[in-house]
């Protein structure tokens, strides 16, 4: 099964979040499956 990526500016969009929740979110863990690979 391929893997999909997102990145941070389409995450925050999609999910009406800012782009710093989102990190905040992938490195506390609260996204599964989501890693933060640098400011992406």
């Amino acid at each position: 099964m391929p893997m999909k990526y997102m990145n941070v500016k389409a995450a925050a969009e999609k999910w009406s979040l800012s782009e710093r929740s989102v990190r905040n979110y992938c490195s506390e863990g609260k996204i599964p499956g989501a890693i933060l690979e640098g400011k992406t």
